[in-house]
């Protein structure tokens, strides 16, 4: 193996007056000054690795600096396109397998690019959802976040492959998704025949002069011959850097047979207690990664009208409570979430909410502006856009309709061969208990927790929201706290409707809906966005329901944390019947407590919660009891 890898070192090393080796972006600008052509080294095909991230290591020291997942066919890692011609699915949902994943995470960790060339739409889309840097398509006609344009001429135009119809294909590109997101791949080396007029890399002007007269300029052209290549390269670089305090990956392929692991896998048989937005968002992403996941949960998703837990009532768009100074974990939760509602908004499930308003008491109640570096078009108010006294912010972000949203995550878990059991467990004994035995329980539910046999917290507590929902065509949010004694608030979601709000009531259990709080709400929104009545009053205001839900808050924060625990609970609400069962360490995470923000922190939490399962499961391979730990 290393002697394949070593090839191409012995290549380079060998034509040294015109190649040179290149390990990093800034390797090719010395090089580029030298007068030398840079040579990276990459793997086409993750099947060279054969089934060990170890390998992949070793690879990373030789100087391999990116990595295509798939070639023509599927391996243990993802699902491939095939050659052109149709290809069985494989994996059930024909993307990356839990293994791929654990590769994706060392691939960021070593700081090898991942190559998405050949490889399938799905196996596409769970790669954007976990990896945190660019990753570059070579050979693909795709668009985000680099493409890189083939000229191989059935590809291009089998009738007439030529200079122009490659031109075509790069203006094509440039027009979706912009110019600094497009480059050459050519693909010289694996082609058998040529467009005219770009038959070798001498001929590479030619193309240059066609951009030229179509209007490029030289700063769109230096992009596309290298710069924005080079762009994804040093942004791999940082999130390399980034992560270089995270130890190597421990998992492996759980079909080899020379490897020590677990026969009976009950370090990866995980039971999520808890069926609401953060309990079902950590199981998609622990089942994605690999983990055997079940759920149990005294509601379900498609409980849309149950008030047992909060995530059906949720106005669920996504704008921070607090700045980076209070909490910057959460900041992160919120931020990551942010990026992955995003890339679900083709789907439709999530929607955008263009020129949100938010209006604040004073200075401080804008949190810092911390968001505006991501959010797009974030722009402060004048004092004349915002009500008499109060100052405000502008722009873009997202929303999503909270009933519908919990059942496409039930969906994507059910597709995967999961099961949501309903069942109102009292302890963390009966989870430990579940499904023949699980050594990882992950504990999600809510404010459950004041009261679940070897949690009981007693610092849950319950902020109760009232809402109303309408039907309307405004869709534009607006978030108003600038009177310190009242929140007011009109969420857009999709399907034509739109949340009325607001309220906080810290500790008040009252789930019925306050006639006299309802018209309040009317009344305020309605002064705030006229547009929401057919007739500019209340009773033009077409109203659909009245909500009332618990929001599962926390003194001292939200909790997530991994937490070793002596099985069986002592305590007066555990099961009796369990209560004489052998002792035993077990490991609980907790991801419970975050109020208001479930929806919009719920991909960060879960990602953090994957974090804690990952230690868990490599110190069970180790033969090691995981202690206490909090990210």
């Amino acid at each position: 193996m290393r002697h394949l890898a070593q090839r191409p070192l012995d290549i380079v090393s060998d034509l040294g007056s015109d190649l040179a080796l290149a390990l990093s972006a800034a390797d090719l600008r010395t090089n580029f000054v030298q007068g030398k052509i840079s040579s990276f080294i990459g793997l086409e095909g993750s099947h060279h690795l054969m089934n060990s991230l170890a390998i992949l290591r070793m690879f990373a020291q030789l100087g391999v600096r990116y990595l295509t997942l798939t070639h023509t066919c599927h391996n243990s890692f993802a699902s491939s396109a095939g050659d052109g011609s149709p290809i069985a699915p494989a994996f059930g949902h024909n993307g990356l397998t839990g293994f791929g994943r654990d590769l994706i995470h060392e691939l960021n960790r070593l700081g090898v690019m991942v190559d998405l060339s050949h490889v399938s739409d799905q196996t596409m889309m769970d790669c954007f959802s976990l990896t945190p840097e660019p990753a570059p398509y070579t050979t693909t006609l795709e668009m985000y976040p680099t493409t890189s344009v083939v000229f191989y001429p059935s590809f291009v135009d089998p009738a007439q492959p030529t200079v122009g119809r490659v031109a075509d294909h790069i203006d094509y590109l440039a027009a979706v998704c912009g110019h600094a997101h497009v480059g050459l791949g050519s693909d010289f080396d694996g082609i058998h025949e040529s467009v005219e007029g770009l038959e070798d890399a001498s001929k590479f002007p030619n193309l240059i002069f066609e951009l030229l007269n179509r209007g490029w300029t030289e700063s769109q052209l230096e992009g596309l011959i290298g710069g924005n290549v080079l762009r994804v390269m040093e942004e791999n670089e940082r999130v390399r850097d980034e992560f270089a305090s995270k130890t190597a990956s421990a998992a492996i392929y759980e079909l080899r047979t020379d490897m020590p692991v677990d026969p009976s896998g009950s370090a990866q048989r995980v039971v999520v207690i808890g069926a609401g937005v953060i309990g079902l968002t950590s199981a998609l992403v622990l089942a994605e990664a690999g983990f055997a996941v079940k759920i149990v949960a005294r509601d379900l998703p498609e409980d849309s009208y149950s008030q047992g837990f909060a995530s059906p009532w949720a106005g669920a768009n996504w704008c921070p409570f607090v700045s980076k100074e209070e909490n910057p974990r959460l900041c992160a939760w919120e931020k990551a979430t942010f990026l992955k509602l995003k890339q679900l908004m083709p789907s439709g499930l999530v929607i955008p909410l263009l020129g949100t308003r938010r209006f604040a008491a004073t200075e401080k109640g804008l949190l810092g502006h911390w968001y505006r570096d991501f959010v797009p078009n974030y722009r402060v108010l004048k004092p004349e856009e915002c009500p008499p006294g109060a100052v405000g912010a502008i722009f873009d972000t997202v929303s999503l309709n909270a009933p519908q949203y919990l059942r496409w995550l039930a969906e994507q878990i059910r597709s995967r061969g999961i099961i949501i059991e309903r069942s109102n467990l009292l302890s963390l004994d009966e989870a430990f208990a579940s499904f023949g035995g699980v050594d990882l329980v992950v504990n999600a539910t809510g404010l459950g927790a004041r009261s679940l046999a070897g949690v009981e917290d007693l610092a849950a507590r319950p902020i109760r929201g009232q809402t109303i929902l309408i039907k309307t065509a405004m869709n534009r949010c607006t978030m108003d706290s600038s009177d310190p004694s009242v929140s007011t608030y009109l969420i857009p979601r999709p399907g034509g409707e739109c949340i009325l709000g607001g309220c906080y009531g810290v500790d008040d259990w009252a789930t019925a809906a306050d006639p006299v709080l309802a018209q309040k709400i009317l009344e305020r929104c309605l002064a705030l966005v006229p547009a929401i009545s057919s007739n500019g009053k209340i009773d033009g205001i077409n109203v659909l329901r009245h909500n009332v839900g618990l929001r599962p808050a926390r003194d001292g924060g939200p909790r997530l944390e991994a937490e070793q625990v002596s099985l069986p609970i002592r305590s007066t609400l555990s099961t009796t019947s369990l209560r004489s069962s052998a002792s035993r360490k077990a490991t609980v995470i907790h991801a419970y407590g975050i109020g208001p923000a479930g929806y919009q922190a719920s991909w960060g939490m879960a990602g953090e919660v994957l974090e804690l399962a990952r230690q868990h499961r490599e110190a069970s391979n180790l033969g090691r009891g995981m202690v206490a730990s909090k990210l």
